[in-house]
Order: C-alpha cells, then structure tokens, then sequence
C-alpha cells in the first residue's frame, strides 16, 4: 500500500480502531470497532420489531458493505465503486445525486402489486 494506507493501518491499530478506505482510497475513515452501520441496523431493527431479513438496505462505501450483505434486500447504489458493485446483488439504476434510493424503492414496491 502507500505510505498514507500504512499510516492509517498504524493509527487504527494503535488506538482499536477499524480503518475503512473511502471509495478510492483517497478519504480514509476510522470507526470504533463497535460502531458500524451493520450493528447500528440490527439495534435499530430490534428496538422496530423487526428482523435483519426484513430490511431493505442501501449504500455506496466500503462502510455500507456488512450491513448491505447481512440485510434481506442489501442494494448497493450505482455511484459506488466498482469493487463493492461486484458484492452486490442489487444495485440501482441512478446514483445518490439522481434520487437512486426513492426510485428504486418505487420501482420495487410497484413490481410487487
């Protein structure tokens, strides 16, 4: 990696932290280890009454991947970068910027009736 990915890989591990490249790598990004979106869901979804496989869940960054791939219907969005694209079963058809997550969740809902 570049001097910048080994530094972060150095402050992470120096105070516990999970070191999370933003998109390209050029944001970097530190969560304690415990405070994921993941296990932010399953709290919230658990104070709803509801389950993990019920959920429907969206997200562009590398931060937004365990949470995605754990929920029922995990859709990444088609402004993410191509490597989480890869990961996903779903994936939008217009970014952040175009109202992706209102259109496919309209598209989704009405293929069901």
């Amino acid at each position: 990696g570049t001097d910048a990915d080994e530094n972060a890989k150095y402050i992470a591990d120096k105070y516990s932290l999970t070191y999370i490249p933003y998109f390209d790598g050029s944001i970097k990004r530190f969560n304690h280890k415990s405070a994921t979106k993941a296990i932010g869901n399953k709290a919230l979804l658990k104070i709803l009454g509801a389950t993990v496989g019920e959920a429907i869940t969206f997200g562009d960054d590398n931060g937004d991947l365990d949470m995605i791939l754990e929920s029922g219907h995990g859709v990444i969005m088609k402004n993410a970068s191509e490597k989480l694209r890869k990961r996903a079963k779903y994936i939008t058809d217009y970014p952040n910027t175009e109202d992706g997550v209102a259109r496919y969740l309209e598209k989704l809902f009405l293929k069901k009736k």
